[in-house]
């Protein structure tokens, strides 16, 4: 438990026993060889507690008054280490927000690529007449963000192009390499 020096000061006092005769003076103003006893000491606790809580409240005034607040510099060091965590975390998370939606689009294209096989498997190897009904029919589930356009396909082969609402740039896939040659990725 913590105490202020005035509650400490009255502990001592009242733990003591007193051996010389005590005299009430001013706590200031103590004369020599003598045992200082609070002025609040001899009263009832009421008032002890009254006289103790305005001799705190007297001395947060005193310390509220000498320290108003941070300095200007301090503002400043502050303000300036904020800005510097801001300038390297925005970029970085846009960055990331840009990454993740390109994964989006090449996870639409992996998954109507998938979907594409499974039309074919189905229909003697051909990938003739597959359209984009036919691929969600096939398990492709397309995302909100990401357009699927409808694919160019042949017997022996197709070709998937996609485009995120956030992202400049088309993104392709072709079943002759299983590549994905992406778009530009810029917002």
């Amino acid at each position: 438990m913590t105490r202020t020096r005035a509650e400490a000061a009255v502990r001592v006092n009242v733990a003591k026993p007193l051996k010389t005769p005590a005299t009430r003076v001013d706590v200031l103003g103590a004369a020599p060889n003598r045992r200082v006893i609070h002025p609040a000491m001899d009263t009832d606790t009421e008032s002890r507690d009254q006289h103790m809580m305005a001799r705190v409240r007297t001395t947060m005034q005193k310390r509220a008054e000498g320290e108003k607040g941070f300095t200007l510099i301090e503002l400043l060091v502050v303000i300036i280490i904020i800005g510097i965590l801001a300038a390297i975390a925005i970029p970085a998370f846009l960055n990331q927000r840009t990454r993740g939606w390109v994964a989006q689009v090449e996870s639409d294209l992996k998954n109507a690529a998938i979907a594409a096989e499974t039309y074919a498997v189905g229909n003697n190897g051909s990938y003739a007449d597959l359209t984009l009904p036919l691929l969600e029919a096939n398990g492709y589930n397309r995302t909100e963000s990401v357009t699927m356009n409808a694919p160019a396909a042949t017997a022996t082969e197709f070709t998937l192009t996609a485009e995120h609402a956030d992202l400049d740039g088309t993104w392709t896939y072709t079943s002759e390499d299983g590549v994905i040659s992406d778009g530009s990725g810029t917002p």
